[in-house]
């Protein structure tokens, strides 16, 4: 119930014109237990990203353009991955972090602000998923300096932004 209330004040946050709501959702850390644990979270976050399209494309922007779908970056996003455990469960029914390639690839979906959906933007192959390797990974800092720009920041400024980061990841948009 906590995640909700909080995800329903974020959306408040929005509708007073905040430039920007983090929403943390604890508890994806899943070292033991995940078999069973893990799907009802993943299902709440599954449901709580179709509530937050469906409701944001529905309240309009404050500046009176548009929704706030139109306006808002919403992603998700984790600080780590997972290993490729075979089988798919450490002894404990959960996954670990290591340094096989699973680890190295973490998928974040991204919708509103004239984002272009139902496509992959980056990506890595399905045969390795190794994105240590692959040509077409997008750097963590590549990713944030994207959220930086999205919110109209300067995203090489080298005090607080990514300037190593090269530029935002603009597919999103084209």
């Amino acid at each position: 119930r906590t995640n909700a209330i909080d995800a329903a004040l974020a959306v408040r946050l929005l509708q007073l014109d905040s430039p920007a709501v983090v929403l943390e959702i604890a508890d994806f850390d899943f070292h033991s237990g995940e078999r069973t644990e893990g799907p009802p979270l993943y299902g709440f976050l599954g449901r709580l990203w179709a509530t937050l399209s469906w409701l944001l494309a529905r309240i309009p922007d404050p500046s009176g353009e548009g929704t706030l779908l139109d306006r808002t970056l919403v992603t998700a996003f984790s600080d780590f991955g997972r290993d490729g455990v075979d089988g798919g469960w450490n002894g404990g029914e959960g996954s670990d972090h290591g340094v096989d390639a699973a680890c190295f690839y973490l998928a974040h979906p991204v919708m509103g602000a004239g984002v272009r959906g139902g496509r992959l933007v980056g990506g890595v192959s399905t045969s390795t998923y190794d994105a240590r390797k692959e040509a077409l990974q997008i750097a963590p800092q590549r990713y944030l300096a994207t959220m930086l720009g999205a919110l109209g920041l300067e995203t090489a400024n080298p005090e607080w932004g990514f300037p190593e980061a090269g530029s935002p990841v603009t597919e999103l948009w084209s």
